[in-house]
């Protein structure tokens, strides 16, 4: 029972005594261009055309998925998050806008 005492306190005191200089993170990602439109009209199809993204190395990732794909209607009037996530980053986002839907009255 001693020996396992004592190897504990051994290696209790090399973990103590051992210091780590580097804190493991997960590297970011930003949006370094915006698609080419960020406002849209009510029931108009999203599109990130334009849309660059870069790491913490001003690297473009094209190995991204996005909350909000091309073709997407749009059927939501305000202001929207659109995330992008990619394996290995922390996500990042950037907002739309969608215009009001039209209140088309019927003429008789």
């Amino acid at each position: 029972m001693k020996s396992i005492i004592k190897k504990i306190s051994v290696f209790c005191i090399v973990l103590a005594t051992c210091s780590c200089t580097e804190v493991l993170r997960t590297p970011e990602l930003h949006v370094d261009s915006l698609p080419s439109q960020t406002t849209y009209t009510y029931g108009e199809k999203f599109s990130s055309e334009g849309l660059v993204i870069k790491n913490e190395n001003n690297q473009i990732v094209k190995d991204y998925c996005l909350s909000k794909h091309d073709g997407d209607v749009l059927s939501c009037s305000g202001k929207m998050n659109v995330v992008i996530n990619s394996k290995n980053y922390k996500s990042t986002s950037f907002t739309i806008t969608v215009g009001e839907k039209e209140n088309k009255q019927l003429k008789k």
